[in-house]
């Protein structure tokens, strides 16, 4: 218990360090771009750990995730569209997000915008989504733009204007409750995994 109670101590400590450097700022841009492009990474961890231990840095936190992934995005399409058989095929392989890329099709014809829009709010990752609307041009450009835009703003955005609002209290819950969250956090992800794919 007390080599547990060290680590954590020492993760927290650097975390806050690391979130006061400028390259903690690129970084979640990077992480950001990435998961709307080439790979299935969570932004939210970063995010929330930047959040949680620089409050007052929440908006700035939440435009840079939702910048990342709304720029990402068109690399994304651009895979989709132009290297699906090269490239985009064999990383939706890799990662195991093949299977679904049909279903996401089949949702874009029938809801257009409004599956991208909604795409943040999935298990399913973001790239699954961009390829998709790259893809044989499921969706243009300008409804692209629209839907990733509000989408990426209600996905991350938000969650930068909670750690804002509520600020150095953020930290206090991480100090208290962290492993009872980490452990929900871990129940919840593959919770709703388990059940997309059910529906799918």
């Amino acid at each position: 218990m007390e080599n547990s109670t060290r680590i954590i101590d020492r993760w927290k400590a650097w975390l806050e360090g690391f979130a006061t450097r400028p390259h903690a700022l690129w970084l979640l841009f990077l992480i950001s771009f990435s998961e709307a492009s080439i790979l299935p990474v969570s932004v939210d961890v970063p995010l929330i750990a930047l959040g949680v231990v620089a409050p007052r840095k929440g908006l700035r936190l939440g435009w840079i995730a939702t910048l990342g992934s709304f720029l990402g995005g068109y690399l994304g399409y651009w895979i989709g569209f132009a290297f699906y058989d090269h490239f985009g095929r064999p990383l939706l392989e890799l990662y195991g997000l093949s299977r679904n890329f049909s279903v996401l099709l089949a949702l874009y014809h029938q809801h257009g915008i409004g599956a991208l829009i909604l795409s943040g709010f999935t298990p399913l990752p973001y790239i699954s989504f961009t390829y998709a609307a790259g893809f044989n041009r499921t969706l243009d450009l300008t409804m692209l733009t629209v839907g990733a835009f509000i989408g990426r703003t209600l996905r991350f955005y938000s969650i930068g204007v909670l750690l804002y609002l509520v600020g150095p209290k953020a930290k206090e819950y991480l100090e208290k409750y962290l492993r009872t969250a980490a452990v929900a956090f871990v129940i919840l992800v593959l919770g709703g995994i388990a059940l997309f794919r059910w529906l799918l």
